[in-house]
């Protein structure tokens, strides 16, 4: 194909899309569209699975549909308008949006080398691969800022007169932020493993957006997209990413597991009896993993409270004293979803430790019963958005089952350390037991014949109910 022959094909898919466009009106969504995602919405997990889509698909996929694709395309001219284009064109909007259009397509169509697997899965045209990448691209950016203006910009004087972040003129009647349900179901979606794009689409996109000449910080996207999952990954405080060369194969779940790190090594105390500490590294080694239950531990004396650090990993366990750190948890309908998406992700990653099933795993051994959920609910390291207790307990071994990390525990010693101070603590418990109620052997024998007397006494009141019965039916 010639240059002249490619210009044509691209000013084709830019008239064809900026069609769609025009008839596309900012305020998308109807109510009858609403009521249908609310039905949707009443059992997601068991109509569709945890790693199918409730509402919104991403990319061009056979058997998956979104009901709202026109909201997608009103988002992507909410888009449009927030960038003022070249400044050297003095021109109507509609010539000012096909200039983006453009600079779209071109964008994503260089990329095509870069992404011939995603090319290669679908069995349709090119240029209608280049539309949905277009359309949900700019979707998927069009909504973290929105996000990122409702939630975060207040916080940020230095971009509050910044383009980007006006506000659009339906952003007020736009359902996905005027009903919190909506909005946890679309940020869910974009995190499913199999609804994914590569994240370079969004990156370039983004450029396009954005111009060479912007104010904003080189590595700005990856905020939009750390703050927009922030109820993912529930770090007040996540670890920085940069932009690396690596991330044109990613997309938006690597990123969140990429954000699913620790801050630290755990830290576990090297002596109970000593008041030093000492940074345990990832076993290489098998290990067995032993573990008691929370209320086990409690019994004992071991302290349960919840971390500080503000990163879910960061468990410790860093004193003689036996307090035992555990950043708080908060479940929600979507927490079974998101953890089973980063599992089956972190899977696909051979070389990255795993983390996430090291968490979950942990987590399993603390909770047995409903009696650990409601402790740790008291201690604040649970907080319940979700149900009742048993939810909570049910949700967790559902997950529990498909764990398995075998020697690449991350949390291995603290486990160890946990466990020497529950049998150190559990022996001086049964000693106190001792000094304080059969310190003499008159005590031990006061007992035990405490003991016969109630035994005789419930047999001899057996044997009378017996007899009672009987002669009852005799008579």
């Amino acid at each position: 194909m010639n240059h002249h022959e490619e210009d044509t094909n691209i000013q084709n898919m830019v008239q064809d899309i900026s069609r769609t466009l025009n008839g596309i009106s900012n305020a998308t969504a109807k109510r009858k569209d609403l009521y249908h995602l609310s039905a949707r919405m009443s059992n997601p997990t068991e109509t569709r699975g945890p790693f199918a889509p409730i509402i919104v698909s991403i990319g061009c996929r056979d058997g998956y549909t979104s009901h709202m694709e026109e909201h997608k395309w009103g988002y992507m001219k909410s888009l449009l308008s927030r960038t003022p284009g070249p400044t050297n064109l003095t021109a109507t909007a509609g010539t000012q949006e096909n200039f983006l259009l453009n600079a779209f397509v071109v964008v994503i169509r260089g990329l095509q080398n870069d992404l011939d697997l995603w090319f290669a899965d679908y069995n349709v045209r090119v240029s209608r691969i280049i539309e949905h990448l277009l359309v949900d691209g700019c979707f998927i950016l069009e909504l973290m800022i929105r996000y990122y203006t409702v939630f975060k910009l207040h916080q940020r004087s230095d971009y509050q007169d910044h383009p980007l972040f006006k506000s659009a003129e339906d952003q007020n009647e736009d359902p996905i932020f005027k009903f919190d349900w909506i909005l946890s179901a679309v940020r869910t979606d974009v995190a499913l493993l199999e609804n994914q794009m590569p994240f370079i689409v969004l990156q370039k996109l983004f450029e396009v957006i954005t111009g060479r000449d912007s104010n904003l910080p080189h590595d700005f996207l990856l905020d939009l997209v750390t703050h927009f999952f922030q109820p993912v990954h529930q770090q007040a405080d996540p670890p920085a990413l940069v932009m690396a060369p690596t991330l044109h194969r990613a997309h938006l779940l690597n990123i969140i597991l990429n954000i699913f790190r620790p801050t630290t090594e755990p830290e576990a105390s090297a002596d109970i009896s000593s008041s030093s500490n000492r940074v345990y590294r990832l076993q290489s080694t098998p290990r067995k993993t032993f573990l008691q239950s929370a209320t086990s531990l409690a019994q004992v004396g071991v302290k349960l409270i919840p971390g500080s650090t503000g990163n879910l990993l960061d468990i410790q366990f860093p004193g003689r004293q036996g307090a035992f750190e555990i950043p708080p948890l908060h479940i929600t309908a979507w927490t079974e979803t998101y953890f089973r998406n980063l599992l089956a992700f972190e899977r696909c990653c051979p070389d990255r430790k795993p983390y996430v099933a090291s968490y979950l795993f942990l987590m399993n051994r603390l909770i047995n019963e409903t009696d650990d959920v409601r402790l740790l609910e008291r201690r604040g390291i649970l907080v319940n958005d979700l149900g009742s207790d048993k939810d909570i307990l049910d949700m967790l071994k559902n997950i529990g089952r498909q764990i398995d990390v075998q020697d690449q525990f991350h949390y291995q010693d603290i486990c160890d350390y946990v466990d020497s101070s529950y049998n150190t603590m559990w022996n001086q418990y049964k000693k106190q037991l001792q000094n304080e109620y059969f310190r003499s052997p008159w005590v031990v024998v006061s007992i035990n014949a405490a003991v016969f007397v109630m035994a005789v006494t419930l047999i001899q009141t057996i044997y009378l109910i017996l007899i009672y019965y009987r002669t009852s039916h005799i008579g």
